[in-house]
């Protein structure tokens, strides 16, 4: 089955999400516990649609034309990341939550970051 897949937009970004001690020093281990739990969920997932209905709210951020989301993790955190668009993640102006197999993991921010 093919997932989701994911890219960081730094090397520092994915060091540090794939670094479960500095996950834990940078936000503790509630929030880090957290971080992972949605990064894998995502990993799993074939497509964005499947990530909706699991706990921790997707939602878009700022102008829609950019595709940028968060994925709630704990508190105010939330995974940002953007679409990599290879042509199927639009219909017709909008998105096609099924379409979108491709990520690029921003950071983790605030919600509205």
């Amino acid at each position: 089955m093919t997932t989701v897949d994911i890219t960081f937009k730094t090397d520092n970004t994915r060091e540090l999400l794939h670094d479960d001690a500095a996950l834990v020093k940078k936000w503790g281990p509630d929030v880090a516990r957290c971080i992972r739990r949605r990064l894998d969920d995502l990993r799993a997932a074939p497509c964005l649609r499947d990530v909706r209905g699991l706990p921790g709210a997707v939602a878009q951020v700022g102008d829609k034309k950019l595709g940028r989301f968060h994925l709630a993790v704990q508190g105010t955190h939330s995974v940002l990341f953007e679409l990599v668009d290879d042509g199927t993640a639009r219909r017709a102006g909008k998105l096609n939550w099924a379409g979108v197999t491709a990520i690029r993991v921003l950071g983790i921010g605030a919600r509205d970051d």
